[in-house]
């Protein structure tokens, strides 16, 4: 799953990226998203920059750019190829057809041991 993965990113990245809005519903999602984003980013930007110069100080330019550049975004890909792809079949696959995963989380009688899992242990089958 992870090569498929990574593949359909490296393929759609720059179609995405460059996703205009057709109609006035996704033209204010879009707005208010990229907005949203832009903010995220110029607030958090001078943490982390001091962030990353104290932990990279005395670090050669080769060793930043594999601990800074390379390592985190293949972890990510990893993290989100194993758990979003998992979740994705556990919703697509669920045993009342899809979408019924939200409805399983609010009743602990459609969960697996009666809630258990949940609730932190084994009820004994009660």
């Amino acid at each position: 799953m992870f090569g498929e993965t990574l593949v359909s990113y490296v393929r759609d990245v720059i179609p995405m990226g460059l996703w205009v809005a057709g109609t006035p519903l996704e033209r204010d999602w879009q707005d208010a998203w990229t907005i949203f984003y832009w903010a995220w980013w110029l607030a958090w930007a001078p943490f982390i920059g001091l962030f990353i110069a104290r932990i990279s100080k005395g670090r050669t330019v080769r060793e930043f750019v594999l601990g800074v550049l390379i390592a985190p975004p293949l972890i990510i890909f990893i993290w989100q190829a194993l758990f979003g792809g998992t979740a994705l079949h556990q919703e697509l696959t669920a045993a009342m057809g899809p979408g019924t995963g939200e409805l399983m989380a609010h009743d602990p009688r459609l969960e697996p041991a009666g809630g258990a899992v949940r609730h932190g242990g084994y009820t004994g089958g009660q």
